[in-house]
């Protein structure tokens, strides 16, 4: 292989002269554009180049050997068309730095970093193995107790990573390396940054997953990098992402309207606390996620321990030992002709035992005997006071006269009888309290826009102020959420909105369960400016599951704009 051999940019296929601009397997147009020089066959800094790998969102990948060393490495150098944009070079080089200050097991070492030639390299550490993503395309979903193992090994390589400040931003599973040992490490920090950096992703290439903060923007912190692997988790356990769409911005505004799929539908023979742990660690609120990488380790690890005890097998009982029969029992007792008789014994005509004691032996048989004796002898006595002593003492007892009280205040002459008191005949009954507290109004349950199923060309807006659904000029577009009613009863319904002069007087229709109640739209002076406003009441005669939905009414015309549409409260009534 030359040293000016061409890869397609995509798939990374070398390029023949006959390929021109376009690659053939992936028809990629970019492949000309895409196409840089290889390195293979040349030598950067200390690393003779072997072999090319492949390439991530930074760099072109190379397999390498450190001369000096004369070990294999992984080389990551910056193509030469990014080496013009001073904003691609300082992240390669905050990459660089980000990483080499972590020190861990399970997170993959920077061992070198530099420029040469004007190419900016990243010398990694070497890991036989493959990287998850390889093991996925190649098997499809894995199963739980392989998986489980590989997350908590990442997990407890970003206990150390939050620990030294970094937030890592891009973990997936191409960014995980499975070694020969089954361990897995972390690495692919090109979208690495410093706890308190801006917020957002910095995008060279379309992530793979989205935490919702991101999408927004908000800040971002260590539960950032939490929803990150809990992805990772479910796309392992289930063979692809929580959520996708064809294009980017779909996908990430996917992971900001809805919750993810639960576990348990797509593979049902995950343990429920799996299932829980991952809706847990994949909310789109992050005060509803754990709250650092220890938490969700310790979660990973009882887990972990579960799977291992359903899958122990079961333990044998041990056989109770056979009693020997009665032949056998027989045949174990000696025989008399077999017991030894000394003189004295044959001329009593009684049995001498078959080992003779030693002196010191029966001086110490005859004290345990002289022990139990006393024992026994003292425990006897005991009972036999106790019996006796009721008997020996039965004419000794004396009746004592108690003596009568003596009323120091009693009167001379006998006192009126006292009244009874009347009956009352106004005011609460007798034994009923005067207040009463008054009882705890119900919370209510707020449907928020950013949580609405939207169909039709009404539109999630997050502009400052407003956190709404822009409200719509299409009469089929409507918005709809589900939610549970615990127990059955009359609920009001409260609009929260905002509106200007074109949208006054228009009509909107909230219907559940059923029922519809119709609202008028008002002007609040700015579509910023929101207020609530209480429609009516709706009856549910059941608990369970309920859709609500909200849509046009009649309009003073089809393209008058209705109203943007913050939240709606169904608040229960006592």
């Amino acid at each position: 292989m030359t040293a000016h051999t061409r890869f397609c940019a995509r798939c990374g296929r070398r390029l023949g002269d006959a390929d021109g601009a376009v690659c053939g397997p992936c028809r990629s147009s970019a492949a000309g554009a895409g196409a840089a020089y290889s390195l293979v066959g040349r030598q950067l800094d200390d690393f003779e180049v072997l072999e090319r790998l492949g390439e991530d969102a930074t760099g072109e990948l190379y397999l390498a050997c450190q001369v000096s060393l004369d070990r294999p490495v992984v080389l990551k150098v910056l193509p030469e068309g990014l080496l013009d944009d001073a904003g691609v070079v300082a992240r390669f080089r905050t990459e660089a730095t980000v990483a080499g200050t972590i020190e861990h097991p399970g997170v993959v070492r920077v061992l070198k970093w530099g420029c040469t030639d004007l190419r900016h390299f990243i010398a990694l550490e070497h890991i036989e193995g493959e990287s998850l993503a390889a093991a996925l395309a190649r098997e499809g979903p894995l199963p739980v107790e392989r998986v489980i193992p590989l997350i908590k090994d990442v997990a407890d390589a970003l206990v150390t990573v939050h620990a030294s400040g970094v937030l890592h931003c891009g973990i997936q599973p191409a960014g995980i390396v499975v070694g020969a040992d089954g361990r897995a490490r972390l690495t692919g920090f090109a979208l690495a940054r410093r706890l308190g950096e801006s917020t957002g992703f910095w995008r060279p290439a379309p992530p793979l997953y989205y935490p919702p903060e991101a999408v927004l923007p908000r800040p971002l912190d260590e539960r950032a990098d939490l929803f990150l692997l809990g992805a990772t988790l479910y796309h392992a356990l289930t063979g692809s992402p929580p959520f996708d769409g064809p294009t980017p911005e779909d996908r990430a505004m996917a992971y900001l309207r809805a919750e993810a799929p639960p576990l348990g539908q797509a593979v049902p023979t995950a343990p429920m606390a799996l299932c829980l742990l991952v809706q847990r660690v994949l909310r789109r609120d992050p005060e509803a996620r754990y709250q650092s990488a220890v938490e969700l380790l310790e979660g990973l690890e009882r887990i972990e321990a579960l799977v291992r005890r359903s899958q122990a097998p079961p333990e044998r009982e041990r056989p109770a030992p056979a009693k020997p029969s009665r032949p056998e029992r027989r045949a174990a007792r000696p025989k008399r002709s077999e017991v030894r008789r000394t003189p004295e014994r044959r001329a009593s005509g009684r049995a001498a035992p078959a080992v003779e004691l030693t002196p010191a032996q029966l001086k110490e048989r005859k004290r345990r005997i002289l022990i139990a004796a006393t024992a026994v002898a003292i425990v006897l006595l005991t009972v036999l006071v106790g019996a006796l002593l009721p008997w020996a003492m039965r004419d000794r007892t004396v009746a004592v006269a108690r003596p009568q009280p003596r009323n120091l205040y009693e009167p001379s002459t006998p006192l009126p009888p006292v009244p009874k008191p009347a009956k009352r005949t106004t005011g609460p009954p007798q034994g009923t309290p005067a207040y009463a507290p008054p009882a705890r109004t119900p919370e209510p349950v707020v449907l928020k826009a950013a949580d609405a199923r939207v169909e039709g060309d009404a539109k999630y807006e997050t502009e400052p102020d407003k956190d709404c659904i822009g409200f719509w000029s299409d009469p089929s577009a409507s918005v709809w959420w589900e939610f549970r009613v615990t127990a059955p009863g009359t609920c009001s319904v409260e609009v929260d909105f905002a509106a200007e002069g074109a949208a006054v007087d228009n009509e909107y229709v909230v219907a559940v369960g059923g029922q519809e109640l119709k609202g008028i739209v008002s002007n609040t002076g700015k579509w910023t400016t929101f207020k609530a406003v209480t429609i009516g009441r709706i009856v549910f005669e059941k608990a369970g599951l309920h859709r609500l939905s909200v849509r046009p009414g009649r309009k003073k015309s089809a393209q008058a704009p209705l109203m943007n549409l913050r939240a709606v409260r169904i608040r229960p009534v006592r």
